[in-house]
């Protein structure tokens, strides 16, 4: 909708899993890069910003009395040159407190 990947919500029937037929939130504001993740306990969601550096966004989410988003913020800048594709891992602890990324072995030089 806005001419670039971004993470929206939308409510579902749970019983069919079809798209309710009311609802969507915009949850990123500058665009994402994949990696879209609910914390366990559904307070937080995570995502990946991939422009013009890797950075890991965290939003508040509040579900009661109907779903509202907070403001996205930087959680931190992904160190290093990530290998692989990040945008679809999802290596991210239940709690939101662990990050998993495959980085480059430090190379030091032979004596």
């Amino acid at each position: 909708e806005s001419g670039i990947r971004e993470v929206y919500v939308r409510p579902f029937d749970a019983s069919s899993g079809a798209a309710a037929a009311k609802g969507k939130w915009q949850v990123s504001k500058e665009g994402m890069g994949g990696m879209v993740v609910w914390r366990g306990d559904g307070r937080e969601m995570y995502f990946l910003e991939t422009e013009p550096d890797l950075v890991v966004r965290v939003v508040d989410v509040s579900t009661t009395p109907g779903f509202r988003p907070g403001t996205p913020r930087v959680l931190f800048d992904v160190p290093g040159d990530v290998q692989g594709n990040p945008g679809l891992a999802k290596n991210i602890s239940r709690d939101g407190q662990r990050f998993v990324f495959i980085l480059p072995a430090a190379s030091t030089p032979a004596r």
